[in-house]
């Protein structure tokens, strides 16, 4: 034989360690690609679990804080609400005593005036004595007797019968 390589039979030669070498390549590769699809896998459950805790933690707090913005949305409606129910109650008190006054006051136009500005008087007289200072005014007397004064004003009266009302007045704006 001569110096030279024959380059056939070396690869002839070499045929099943090449053949050995893609076979433990191939299994390798598959082996690698089989772990990374498995490993791939994985990181994608965990992925998706971490993902879907978080959605329900989000939820979990966004439902949280619905509740408080719900909760504090009621409260300022039922201030507003009282606030209306206060002031429409407020007006109607208002519009009450200005009724009765309204009303009182137009007892001193009327033909029946004398005998109850007579029993003021009475009144009067019997509070401060018959000595007091009786001073006439539209719409009723008022006296006084050294310190002491009495309003006995047909304004006054109204007034202090809706004020001896007193929570029962309550039931005109009740339904």
């Amino acid at each position: 034989m001569s110096g030279q390589l024959d380059v056939s039979a070396a690869r002839a030669a070499l045929a099943p360690v090449r053949s050995a070498v893609l076979d433990a390549a191939h299994a390798e590769s598959e082996r690698v690609l089989t772990a990374a699809e498995d490993d791939a896998r994985s990181l994608i459950a965990d992925a998706e679990a971490r993902a879907s805790a978080l959605v329900d933690l989000a939820r979990k707090e966004g439902d949280a804080d619905a509740a408080v913005a719900l909760a504090t949305e009621r409260s300022r409606a039922r201030r507003r609400a009282r606030g209306v129910v206060l002031k429409a109650q407020g007006d109607a008190h208002a519009a009450l005593v200005a009724a009765a006054r309204s009303a009182v006051t137009r007892l001193a136009d009327d033909d029946e005036w004398p005998a109850m500005r007579e029993v003021l008087l009475d009144r009067l007289h019997d509070a401060l004595g018959p000595d007091a200072e009786v001073v006439d005014m539209d719409g009723g007397i008022t006296g006084r007797s050294g310190a002491v004064e009495l309003d006995l004003s047909l304004a006054q009266l109204a007034d202090s019968a809706l004020g001896a009302m007193g929570a029962r007045i309550e039931e005109v704006w009740q339904p």
